[in-house]
């Protein structure tokens, strides 16, 4: 009937719109996004930005330690770059691994505090990977705390300094 020829013709011209669209060549921008961080053809596939992605997150999250062990008092880090690189990566995995499970298990409590208690839970991700690595020391939950919230800041001062491939 009606409906079968309307959708023999609705295939037909997707098909040959389907055809002018991969005779024609890309625009720059669109090879860009092919060739570049921006392009995500394969799901699952781990490319060059991916990775330098990470490389960036651990090296922020390296830096915003170092940071805070240097201002924060009962806070210390080695010195070494690379167990402070370690710590980083493993600050980085608590952060997501066990903060997203900490978080929904306090949901009421963060909802009852208007998202404050976020800091706190901040802190015990902070203590946690002093419990797990020997080349972080806290001192205490107060150190912590104020650990924390420096290390979110300086996060989010360097996340926004640095390119993370997305433009």
């Amino acid at each position: 009937g009606v409906r079968g020829v309307r959708a023999r013709r609705a295939r037909g011209s997707e098909e040959s719109t389907r055809r002018r669209l991969e005779d024609r060549p890309l625009p720059a921008q669109e090879v860009e996004l092919q060739a570049g961080c921006g392009w995500h053809g394969a799901v699952g596939r781990v490319d060059s930005c991916t990775v330098r992605n990470l490389n960036i997150r651990l090296l922020v999250n390296a830096v915003a330690l170092w940071v805070a062990s240097r201002v924060v008092p009962g806070i210390e880090l080695t010195q070494e770059v690379g167990p402070v690189l370690l710590v980083a990566a493993v600050f980085g995995l608590v952060n997501a691994l066990i903060k997203p499970l900490v978080f929904v298990l306090s949901l009421p409590v963060v909802l009852l505090s208007l998202g404050l208690f976020t800091i706190v839970i901040n802190a015990l991700m902070l203590m946690l990977t002093d419990w797990l690595m020997d080349s972080l020391t806290v001192s205490g939950f107060w150190a912590a705390l104020l650990g924390s919230l420096l290390i979110s800041l300086v996060s989010l001062v360097l996340s926004v300094i640095l390119p993370d491939g997305k433009d």
